[in-house]
């Protein structure tokens, strides 16, 4: 069926918006755990009375950014500045906080592991290397305030620097692979809507050109139909190319109706339209989705311009509806000379799409198989259509 318009909304900032949200919460947790340590060691510390308000610059700064990254600001670099020099700056202040024994022990920073969360978040935003440069400057600032650091510092340094570049370049990768989906469905879409107009255009225009070139062709004893022919003949053929050159017959679009249509109702209808065209379908009502339907009648109307079109005066057509439990099937069939062999393939190397997108396109749109039968007997037509269930009925 329909293929659905693209998402209006940007998939790869859609992305970025839950990256953000999971580093907010995070950073609410490092937060935590920063004010659960400071607590622990407030009477180690040379200036408590600093630490605490350290410690509340960081509880109030994770609200804060939890706005602003929600926030049109997220895509200013000036946030991610503000972000990244508060937490180097309050890293430093660990060296008005901490004590000789802190410093000896190479106690973690003022901030700890809450550090890492800018760096993460432009990881998030502007990829890899801006992440590793953001690493290195938060990783300087820790260095800064140890006189010996540790072997376990420098680890954790280190993991910190390999986490930036992980997650900026995975970042990248996603939003790459988001956008290029976007790009596909929006392809997918407007060629929908371009076979859709081309099909209008089958059923319509070209008909009118094709009747109009045979109906000036027979009268050739008068020079303005004759003139008139050639350019009816010239017109369809040049749409044809315009048709061939710009589209392949594929996957398409419906209307977009919505409500039920009842098949056997209409298919009597359009039976009716067809002169010596007879119809059996169910006593019953048989309903389909209207996009569905609007797909089947359309095939079958041009099944039925196909028979009118070329074979003899008189031939006898056929519509025959079945509803078994799970799929309709509907037969079209007439008693004319048949196709030739290899009439279709060079129907559609011409740019002729009836019976490849007219018929056999809209049946597939409309989730069903249409198999084709021909001969010296006639041809039939025989489509398989997915049935409603009871709820959908």
């Amino acid at each position: 069926m329909a293929l659905p318009d693209p998402d209006p909304g940007s998939r790869p900032e859609a992305i970025q918006t839950e990256l953000f949200r999971a580093l907010a919460v995070l950073r609410a947790l490092l937060a935590v755990y920063v004010v659960y340590l400071n607590l622990d060691r407030r009477h180690d510390f040379a200036h408590p009375g600093l630490a605490a308000l350290g410690t509340a610059v960081v509880v109030l700064w994770t609200g804060l950014a939890a706005l602003a990254y929600e926030s049109p600001w997220r895509h200013r670099a000036a946030l991610h500045v503000v972000d990244l020099g508060l937490v180097v700056g309050l890293m430093l202040a660990t060296l008005l906080t901490h004590s000789e024994v802190m410093q000896e022990r190479n106690a973690p920073t003022l901030v700890s592991f809450w550090a890492c969360v800018p760096v993460l978040t432009i990881a998030a935003s502007r990829g890899a290397l801006p992440a590793v440069g953001a690493a290195l400057i938060v990783s300087a600032a820790d260095l800064a305030t140890r006189d010996e650091p540790s072997a376990g510092v420098l680890r954790t340094l280190m993991l910190l620097l390999i986490a930036a570049a992980i997650v900026g370049y995975g970042a990248r990768l996603v939003e790459r692979t988001a956008d290029a989906e976007l790009r596909a469905q929006r392809e997918r879409a407007a060629f929908a809507e371009r076979t859709r107009v081309y099909r209008e255009i089958h059923d319509g225009v070209l008909q009118v050109l094709a009747l109009t070139g045979r109906v000036a062709r027979d009268r050739q004893d008068d020079a303005e139909l004759a003139a008139l022919a050639r350019e009816a003949a010239e017109q369809e053929a040049t749409l044809r190319r315009v048709i061939q050159d710009t589209a392949r017959i594929g996957p398409v679009g419906s209307t977009g109706s919505i409500g039920s249509v009842d098949l056997v109702s209409a298919l009597g209808a359009l039976a009716a339209q067809s002169p010596g065209c007879q119809v059996a379908t169910p006593a019953h009502e048989c309903p389909a989705p209207a996009p569905l339907a609007e797909e089947v009648l359309a095939a079958t109307r041009e099944a039925l311009i196909n028979i009118g079109k070329h074979c003899p005066p008189g031939t006898g057509a056929w519509l025959l509806l079945e509803a078994e439990d799970d799929v309709y099937r509907l037969t079209v069939r007439d008693d004319g000379p048949g196709i030739p062999d290899g009439r279709l393939e060079v129907a559609a190397a011409t740019g002729h799409h009836g019976v490849t997108g007219s018929i056999r396109g809209r049946i597939a749109d409309a989730g069903g198989t249409a198999e084709l039968t021909t001969g010296t007997f006639g041809t039939e037509w025989e489509f398989t259509l997915p049935r409603p269930t009871a709820e959908g009925e």
